[in-house]
């Protein structure tokens, strides 16, 4: 049993100098001195001023801390960790899924979320339309290869609801092909889970219009 040894730990764990613990004991520094010493031992009193002060037991200034209990506060930090490092991945989460649907609270917008084809019968290419929150992806494909040159992004820009079909205006935006307010109009059939498309002449490939499956 050494309580000097364990008072003096106790004060230097808590950054207390012996001026410091001797005016909250209401003691000299010298008494302190003394008590650290094992030349005196705290009275009852003290013991259960130095427990409070410490926010221990009195075991503990007694007998020291044991491996248990450094045990046992390990693992509640180690706990207090992850639940911290849950919490912050949580909140992270719903920032990101806010960031990434804002502006998607029309419902039909959402429905649109994915990807879609038109491919004709008998010809070498097909069309994909790739709809990713407010923005859109087109891609022509010829021989199965993707052609740089038919290739366009854009946006959706407003919407009409007309008994389960919405329309909506593509605006294009890809510099690259110097695309100058070229439109696409997009038609979404709810019920059929299709897209039917209209392009203005200059991006029509020969053909105004047709019609995307979901893929």
């Amino acid at each position: 049993m050494n309580i000097g040894n364990n008072i003096k730990k106790l004060r230097n764990a808590n950054h207390y100098s012996q001026e410091e613990l001797a005016q909250k004991c209401n003691v000299s520094r010298q008494t302190i001195s003394r008590w650290e010493s094992n030349e005196v031992l705290p009275d009852t009193n003290n013991l259960i001023i130095l427990a409070k002060l410490f926010n221990v037991t009195l075991d503990e200034i007694v007998f020291g801390v044991t491996e248990q209990k450094k045990s046992e506060n390990k693992s509640i930090i180690g706990k207090a960790c992850i639940i911290i490092l849950l919490a912050a991945s949580l909140v992270l989460n719903i920032i990101l899924f806010v960031q990434r649907h804002e502006g998607t609270n029309d419902p039909s917008l959402n429905l649109l979320q994915g990807e879609y084809i038109y491919q004709p019968k008998d010809q070498n290419y097909h069309f994909i339309l790739n709809v990713h929150d407010n923005d859109i992806d087109f891609d022509v494909y010829l021989h199965d290869r993707w052609s740089e040159a038919w290739s366009w992004k854009g946006s959706i820009d407003k919407k009409l609801n007309i008994q389960d079909l919405y329309v909506y205006e593509v605006e294009l935006k890809d510099d690259s092909h110097s695309i100058d307010n070229a439109t696409i109009t997009m038609t979404y059939d709810a019920d059929k889970d299709e897209i039917t498309c209209s392009f203005p002449e200059q991006l029509s490939l020969g053909i105004r219009a047709f019609t995307m499956i979901r893929k």
